[in-house]
């Protein structure tokens, strides 16, 4: 279940990967869609990079790692900081009983499901059977 978890994950993310590639040309030319053997060849392109990099740069990971952590820091505080000091507040009020229906469903239960996919997706996507697999081989440990 591990390796499967892990093969999941990884195309997942040059599927997704190849998805940002494409949003980001279609900006600039809205009439523009790859064609499935061109996706196909990004994502391939994307698996061979990263297993590329994953095998010459193994022991630097770590070092990576930690660079993308504090760039990932300095890039949340570099948005949030402005947003919290110059955005237009609202009350407690407002922000925990309204419901904006912006996508044009036909109410607000099926506007919040379907919203709530793209989370879902983070927390409990194709590397969740790495975690399932590692919570049930702690069980094991403990008890044997």
């Amino acid at each position: 279940m591990s390796s499967l978890g892990w093969l999941a994950a990884v195309s997942s993310s040059v599927f997704v990967l190849s998805t940002l590639i494409e949003a980001i040309t279609r900006v600039k030319n809205p009439g523009f869609a790859f064609p499935a053997w061109q996706y196909t060849l990004l994502m391939l392109g994307f698996l061979v990079i990263t297993i590329g990099f994953n095998t010459r740069f193994a022991g630097m990971l770590p070092k990576f790692e930690t660079i993308s952590l504090f760039g990932h820091l300095a890039g949340f505080l570099i948005t949030i900081i402005p947003l919290w000091v110059m955005a237009p507040k609202n009350s407690a009020t407002q922000v925990f009983t309204e419901v904006k229906n912006g996508g044009g469903w036909g109410n607000v239960g099926t506007a919040c499901l379907i919203s709530q996919v793209t989370v879902l997706y983070c927390c409990l996507g194709s590397d969740s059977a790495v975690h399932i697999c590692k919570s049930k081989m702690e069980v094991c440990w403990s008890e044997g």
